[in-house]
């Protein structure tokens, strides 16, 4: 059994474990987002520019998690649906033509480059953040 003092010293390493865990996470998901975001700004079709800036990136921390999202929103409301399903079908529709450097698969084509990644890169800045933690005795 341990003695309240030590509790207290395991609850608090534990506490900063985790944290260092979920901020390698957060700092490598934050990194992740802006480049598929750059990445998909440049394939995106563009005509009047509307797709192109309703780009979203987003990196939220929670107590227990870190989640990450990436996306196109031109939701402007009932009247304005009609702009989200052509967001849907500029991405969808492999037959359209686009200009040089365009795709359909805007959103696709960098996410699937980063996939396998992601977990790479999230392990490596969790293993800087907990070797941190080590050297400073934590």
């Amino acid at each position: 059994r341990l003695d309240p003092a030590s509790r207290i010293r395991m609850t608090r390493t534990l506490r900063r474990s985790r944290n260092a865990v979920l901020d390698g996470a957060e700092k490598s998901l934050k990194s992740v987002v802006k480049k598929i975001m750059a990445e998909s700004r440049a394939l995106v079709p563009v005509k009047t520019g509307l797709l192109k800036s309703s780009l979203f990136g987003k990196v939220k921390r929670s107590t227990w998690e870190v989640e990450a999202q990436v996306g196109y929103n031109l939701d402007k409301g009932p009247k304005h649906r009609h702009l989200n399903i052509y967001g849907v079908l500029q991405h969808e529709n492999l037959v359209w033509a686009h200009k040089s450097g365009k795709s359909a698969k805007f959103l696709a084509i960098p996410f699937l480059k980063y996939e396998d990644r992601i977990m790479q890169i999230t392990a490596k800045a969790v293993r800087k953040r907990l070797r941190f933690l080590a050297r400073a005795g934590v």
